[in-house]
């Protein structure tokens, strides 16, 4: 007697024989490729939401941090004519212009208790004391700064001739070299000029050889100068309209580079999604 049977991928039939299906090898890839892409939107998705969650943004106006912010920008005036030379761009100075400005736009921890976890060189966000009025209340011209922590509270900080960073801590007598590694090879020791002759004005200081070279932070003071060492890049710490900050006028920590924005004087920046740094690319700063 004979039997009719259902057969199954790799059973065996009644008369010995194997019943094979056909595997639809496209199908299996396709639907491998929809989930990865699928997961990667949900991983970018989530992660600009946790980014703008639990930071907050800034625009780095100017070009004081150069190379480390702003080394791309690129600047379109009024007239229609454009400037875009990554190599010179840090020559510019601040956005001072109508121009329109493709600049960094970056993240800063804001939270409470940011400036307890600020360590050396550090980028820090801050205001200046010229920027509060004699009440102790921001002015309507008051603008954020952008600058490198130099000098933890209580340190004395010196520059050498040659930009050479000596720092002596509270109570010691000797001073220790410290490597700026972010100063890149976009520089050269001409680059990297004489302390600004202002900066030998400043107060509690101590001289040798008839000339000032150092600068003792009080315990609620930072030191903070731009990464563009040209004289007239970066107006910070070492002038005597700045001097060092107070703990107080920190606003927060910069994280990381995020993206592009469109950027003109005096307007609301535009973010530009086509050049949203993806998050297994983002670095801190």
């Amino acid at each position: 007697m004979e039997y009719k049977v259902k057969t199954q991928t790799g059973l065996p039939r009644k008369d010995g024989q194997v019943s094979k299906t056909k595997v639809n090898y496209g199908k299996i890839v396709s639907t491998g490729l929809l989930s990865l892409v699928l997961s990667l939107a949900f991983g970018v998705s989530g992660q600009f939401v946790y980014n703008f969650y639990r930071y907050d943004p800034f625009i780095v106006d100017g070009e004081s941090m150069y190379p480390i912010l702003n080394y791309d920008t690129k600047i379109t005036y009024a007239d229609g004519t454009t400037f875009e030379d990554p190599k010179n761009t840090w020559s510019k100075g601040d956005f001072n212009s109508t121009a329109t400005y493709i600049c960094d736009y970056c993240l800063m921890d804001t939270k409470k208790g940011f400036e307890k976890k600020i360590e050396r060189f550090d980028i820090a966000i801050t205001y200046y004391a010229s920027d509060y009025d004699s009440d102790g209340k921001l002015k309507d011209t008051a603008s954020l700064k952008v600058k490198r922590v130099i000098g933890l509270p209580g340190e004395t900080i010196k520059f050498d001739v040659d930009g050479s960073l000596y720092i002596r801590g509270t109570g010691e007598i000797e001073y220790t070299y410290v490597d700026q590694y972010f100063l890149t090879y976009e520089y050269n020791k001409n680059d990297r000029p004489l302390v600004d002759e202002s900066w030998y004005e400043l107060a509690r200081k101590e001289t040798t050889n008839g000339k000032v070279i150092t600068y003792t932070l009080l315990d609620d003071e930072y030191y903070l100068v731009g990464d563009n060492r040209r004289l007239g890049a970066s107006l910070d710490s070492r002038s005597t309209l700045v001097g060092a900050i107070k703990e107080s006028y920190l606003v927060g920590k910069a994280i990381t580079k995020l993206s592009k924005c469109s950027y003109i004087p005096g307007q609301k920046p535009k973010v530009l999604f086509r050049d949203y740094i993806l998050p297994w690319r983002l670095k801190e700063l």
